[in-house]
């Protein structure tokens, strides 16, 4: 868990904090995960996508119900741009910054209660 923190402090999405290929990249030295230095198209709402190829113990649920900025309970959820769609949370804390983001980024997201 204290590697979760340390990746959330350097700026990670928590899922990509709680994910493999982070975990392997960063044993390895390097600063992003396996799947960007590969050229694959791995990201967040902020790229239109769900972390797609995320290795963990994390499930599309429990994606779409825990804050990706933080990893605390989900108050929204967020449906991404991704083919088919998918779903990421975003806590009260949080919403504010993702809906600026969505505005100065000109992203489109519908948000709908997780609750």
């Amino acid at each position: 868990m204290s590697n979760v923190k340390q990746f959330l402090a350097e700026g990670f999405a928590f899922p990509c904090a709680c994910c493999h290929s982070l975990w392997r990249a960063k044993a390895k030295g390097m600063d992003v995960c396996e799947a960007a230095l590969s050229s694959k198209d791995c990201g967040g709402p902020m790229s239109g996508m769900s972390f797609p190829l995320y290795e963990g113990p994390l499930t599309p649920q429990s994606i779409a119900t825990t804050c990706f900025f933080c990893g605390d309970r989900a108050a929204k959820t967020v449906t991404t741009n991704a083919q088919p769609t998918t779903y990421v949370g975003v806590c009260k804390r949080h919403l504010p910054t993702l809906d600026r983001l969505v505005v100065e980024r000109d992203l489109r997201f519908k948000k709908v209660s997780s609750e």
